[in-house]
């Protein structure tokens, strides 16, 4: 199944975009020449995350 979360000109070319999906919220980011989505939730304190270097971090 496929759900369009954005325009791939909303995606920056480094970090991400944060973006409603089905009531939750996804970081849409470039890896390489394709488009990645991770859930925007912490596995160990259930938080939002952030985008720093590249990497997805718990604040």
């Amino acid at each position: 199944m496929q759900h369009e979360l954005c325009k791939i000109a909303d995606v920056p070319a480094s970090g991400s975009r944060v973006v409603p999906f089905f009531g939750r919220e996804v970081h849409v980011y470039r890896h390489g020449d394709r488009f990645r989505a991770v859930a925007n939730v912490c596995v160990h304190l259930g938080g939002p995350l952030d985008c720093k270097d590249g990497k997805f971090v718990c604040p």
